[in-house]
């Protein structure tokens, strides 16, 4: 698998220190989930780190409820992939995010 630049959960503790429990909890729970819907899907995961896992809370808020609202797929494609959310998120100026987003909007509608 290629290399994907962007905030992942490690970088995210060496930036601002080790998590609290409520939040490790939460996370663990999210990776729980996904993993669930992956083996329900017919894939497994063999390589589950903090370098894997990424932050979309650290998305601007309004990003967050578009993807949400996305169909997983649209005409064989997947409507966000990981790199566009990496490259998104490498900021954490919403105000940039915003425009690396729309950006990546109209990428998608034009290809």
């Amino acid at each position: 698998m290629e290399h994907v630049d962007g905030v992942d959960l490690a970088e995210h503790v060496k930036r601002r220190g080790p998590l609290s429990v409520p939040v490790a909890c939460d996370y663990i729970v999210q990776v729980a989930n996904g993993l669930q819907h992956a083996f329900e899907s017919g894939m497994v995961h063999r390589d589950i780190k903090p370098q894997n896992l990424m932050l979309i809370l650290m998305l601007a808020p309004d990003i967050q409820e578009s993807i949400l609202m996305l169909p997983r797929v649209h005409e064989g494609r997947d409507m966000v992939t990981e790199r566009d959310l990496r490259r998104i998120t490498r900021s954490l100026d919403w105000d940039v995010q915003r425009v690396l987003w729309s950006e990546r909007a109209m990428r998608f509608s034009c290809s």
